[in-house]
């Protein structure tokens, strides 16, 4: 059984996944915090489906990018719980929760064999935390549909980084096709992009979710990705506004 955290936005989401495939999610409020409200339903959510601490065999997080303060809660929590239960932790990608839970409304859709699309979430001052993946996905006869499309696991084209919104639309412009961006920062992103790219589609309403995070985190244990507690930490993929002020501050020798 995995518990997954998901705090890398304004507000979180806790999941529980057990053996046989079934995940229960809790989720805090927007606005709430995640410091203040993260704790309460992880306990709440332990004890609804009457499931003991000591059931855990690993803690999986979202590890960045995202918010300062959503992801040290995150990483700090599990971290403490995982120690204190002598289990590892496992770190995942923001952008790779998000790509999986955008795969996961692809299925019993119809779509082609071959999705490109970017996640993206705002990282403000005119940033934008991306990554871009590939979906390659197969038919399968289903007995309430003709033919489903089921889709793989995503697969990175390029990995997580912080990019202005120009540098993004150079990068987009060389996509073969229709340019998909999925996350909370699509909209945004692509609010000047006409002049770059001919054919987009947003997925704005699409958020980075703690079930998603129980599905990566057992691919990852099976893969033998997990870490020590001591070893988990955020990545953040760039300074603080605190750090920024105060390299901006110094003066040169």
């Amino acid at each position: 059984m995995i518990l997954g955290l998901e705090t890398s936005g304004r507000s979180g989401s806790a999941s529980l996944g057990f053996p046989g495939g079934d995940v229960i999610s809790s989720f805090t409020p927007a606005g709430e915090g995640s410091a203040r409200m993260l704790a309460p339903a992880v306990s709440e959510l332990l004890r609804q489906s009457k499931v003991q601490t000591s059931d855990l065999r690993a803690v999986a997080v979202t590890i960045g990018p995202g918010s300062f303060t959503g992801l040290r809660v995150g990483v700090a929590m599990a971290k403490a719980m995982a120690f204190g239960l002598r289990i590892p932790t496992i770190g995942v990608d923001t952008l790779e929760v998000l790509a999986v839970d955008f795969e996961r409304s692809l299925q019993h859709s119809e779509v082609s064999q071959r999705v490109e699309f970017w996640t993206a979430l705002d990282a403000y001052r005119g940033e934008f935390f991306v990554a871009k993946w590939l979906l390659s996905l197969t038919t399968i006869e289903d007995s309430s549909k003709p033919w489903t499309s089921v889709p793989g696991s995503p697969i990175c084209l390029f990995p997580s980084q912080i990019l202005p919104q120009k540098s993004w639309y150079e990068l987009a412009a060389n996509d073969s096709s229709e340019t998909f961006v999925v996350g909370s920062g699509a909209t945004k992103l692509l609010a000047n992009a006409s002049a770059y790219i001919r054919n987009f589609k947003t997925f704005p309403n699409f958020a980075p979710t703690a079930s998603s995070v129980i599905s990566l985190g057992n691919r990852m244990l099976s893969e033998g990705k997990a870490t020590s507690p001591i070893d988990l930490m955020p990545v953040y993929l760039r300074g603080s506004a605190a750090e920024e002020k105060k390299l901006a501050t110094k003066t040169p020798p």
